[in-house]
């Protein structure tokens, strides 16, 4: 089956369409309110809510959403991050609502998932992790992804707060993506246009959230598969939408954001489309 997500990155990269992803899920849950996460009906029906209201091209389900708690005990971080990770795919959830949506989409919008990078994690469990446990926790990590192969999402998503020094401990997912044909990306929490290009390290895209539409119509320019600049001052204000027309935008609404903005702000952009 082909990846319409490739596709329409294809049709971006060719100036045939300009491309909108948001994750509204906190906007979304704001407007019809947060279910608790084994109650996968009802993440499938805020999800599906929130697409029908915005119409995004594209829907990002964050695996950080079901994430279980550490283990109480005192075991090294490997192993804890091992026990969570098997805790989530034993609990089924997040595979519940993946299917969901994919299966009430079909090839229609692609779904993806998303994860802390693995040298996150590792700082979350409050280790800052050799080259070798980096390596170990995207192992890990595709331990777990593999197990969401039956969902037909179109591909994964890996957060970081900063750019690290190297993508290659995270081969293991990358490796596996490739193998079940899932589109791979990088979520980075930058201000600042970072120095990676993804097409020279195998990634199929970049996200930058926090980078303004300015900032990034330079590399639009260049061939660049990046997307961003749905920040939190682009929903706020008045800044106008930058040429050339042809654009990929992604970021998050803001949960305090009134809903006439927020449709007023989607009107001018598929206008300018």
């Amino acid at each position: 089956m082909a990846n319409t997500f490739l596709e329409a990155r294809d049709q971006f990269r060719q100036g045939l369409r300009s491309l909108l992803w948001i994750d509204y899920w906190d906007y979304a849950t704001g407007l019809f309110g947060l279910p608790h996460p084994s109650d996968t009906a009802g993440m499938i029906r805020v999800i599906q809510q929130g697409h029908d209201l915005l119409h995004t091209d594209i829907v990002l389900v964050r695996g950080a959403y079901q994430w279980p708690p550490a283990p109480t005990d005192r075991e090294p971080p490997l192993r804890q991050l091992r026990q969570q990770l098997k805790q989530l795919a034993d609990q089924g959830h997040l595979a519940t609502v993946l299917t969901g949506l994919t299966t009430l989409w079909g090839n229609s919008v692609p779904v993806f998932v998303s994860l802390p990078a693995p040298q996150k994690l590792l700082q979350d469990i409050q280790t800052t992790g050799t080259e070798t446990e980096v390596e170990r926790a995207a192992m890990y990590q595709a331990d777990f992804l593999r197990t969401l192969m039956p969902c037909h999402i179109a591909g994964v998503v890996l957060e970081a707060d900063e750019e690290p020094n190297s993508w290659e401990p995270c081969q293991p997912i990358w490796n596996l993506a490739d193998h079940y044909g899932w589109a791979k990306g990088v979520e980075l929490a930058a201000r600042k246009v970072p120095i990676l290009d993804p097409q020279r390290v195998g990634l199929d895209f970049l996200l930058l959230p926090d980078c303004a539409l300015d900032q990034l119509s330079a590399l639009w320019k260049l061939g660049i598969d990046v997307a961003g600049g749905l920040t939190k001052e682009f929903w706020e204000t008045d800044q106008p939408l930058p040429s050339p027309s042809r654009r990929w935008g992604y970021g998050k609404i803001p949960a305090t954001v009134r809903p006439e903005t927020v449709l007023d702000k989607l009107q001018q952009w598929c206008h300018r489309s």
